[in-house]
């Protein structure tokens, strides 16, 4: 089993808010957009997908600190059934006449998804497709006979080594490929699959936390499966490339285009945040590598609200007149000039 935690380089007994924060430093350094490591980055996603969830990170606790607990007092190995003792050693978690239902498989999307639409926490359709219980068969898959070679449960196990070390192996059924049934007559919908595809459409209200490298789950939104719960749709989150804003935590990263003459004369920036209009003037001869920052502009709650960082991109021109050269010479010279006479 992973170590989340140690992933994260948390201690565990960390507060959600410090995960959070930590998830968010880690997602930007690993992020594969930023040239970081993307298997480290689906690492940390995962890690901070139990640990964010408070049910799933109390069950992740409990099979952390005590991996054997499910497991029955007494001593295994007093049955003489070497199979009664694999199921005893190997079915631990389980209270006895009680199992876990079976669940159908989560599915994963990535939607692009701008700055603006977590500001203002708009509703996207995700069109995804998804597998349901066929309704022609109720999910039956047609009329079968049990495999005769199996006897219906699907695999089959026996004895492999010599007479010091003995080995139980469990394999699938070659006759039934494990289903433990062989066909009569198959559903046409579903082929005897059980199931059929459905394209689906899920209205993903963005969350105004919601921060590029995220995973959402959404429960009962994946696979179907019969007799059991379906599986979970689980949405990654990625900035759009046609997004006015990047974010950096709860920071907005605007860039703006200037031209060597405006480093000269200054220049006065105008950003649409969201529909109000802020004014930002830059001194003649400014810092070009400088960030400028615009104090309480960025995302997040009335108390702790980011910044909005203004970085500088110089555009070159890519024609001139002569006119226009000759104008820009001479101003040139004058500048020598002045140098050389100070």
């Amino acid at each position: 089993m992973k170590d989340y935690y140690k992933i994260l380089g948390l201690d565990p007994t960390i507060s959600k808010e410090e995960i959070k924060k930590t998830y968010r430093k880690l997602s930007k350094l690993y992020h594969p957009d930023r040239g970081g490591d993307e298997n480290k980055f689906k690492e940390i996603s995962e890690a901070y997908n139990t640990l964010s969830d408070e049910r799933k990170r109390q069950d992740y606790d409990n099979r952390r600190n005590n991996p054997f607990g499910g497991m029955e007092g007494g001593n295994p190995f007093t049955n003489d059934d070497p199979f009664d003792m694999l199921n005893r050693m190997f079915n631990r978690g389980q209270n006895r006449g009680h199992k876990r239902p079976q669940r159908g498989e989560d599915l994963s999307v990535t939607i692009p998804i701008t700055v603006e639409d977590i500001y203002h926490g708009y509703t996207k359709k995700i069109k995804y497709s998804r597998q349901i219980i066929c309704g022609a068969c109720d999910g039956g898959g047609g009329d079968w006979n049990k495999c005769i070679s199996c006897g219906g449960a699907g695999r089959k196990r026996h004895m492999t080594g010599n007479g010091f070390f003995q080995q139980v192996v469990e394999v699938s059924c070659k006759a039934c490929k494990g289903q433990g049934k062989t066909p009569i007559n198959l559903c046409p919908p579903c082929m005897g699959r059980g199931r059929v595809e459905k394209k689906e459409i899920f209205n993903f209200t963005t969350p105004k936390d919601a921060r590029p490298g995220q995973h959402l789950t959404y429960p009962g939104f994946g696979n179907q499966i019969k007799n059991g719960v379906p599986g979970n749709l689980m949405v990654g989150i990625e900035i759009a490339a046609e997004s006015l804003f990047t974010l950096e935590g709860d920071d907005l990263i605007y860039v703006a285009e200037i031209t060597p003459l405006d480093i000269i004369l200054g220049k006065k920036l105008y950003i649409d945040r969201f529909g109000t209009e802020l004014t930002f003037e830059l001194k003649p001869l400014f810092d070009t590598h400088k960030r400028y920052i615009l104090r309480s502009k960025g995302l997040g709650g009335m108390y702790n609200k980011g910044n909005l960082i203004v970085e500088l991109k110089v555009i070159p021109p890519t024609t001139l007149d002569e006119k226009s050269l000759k104008s820009l010479q001479e101003i040139n010279d004058k500048i020598l000039d002045k140098k050389t006479n100070q």
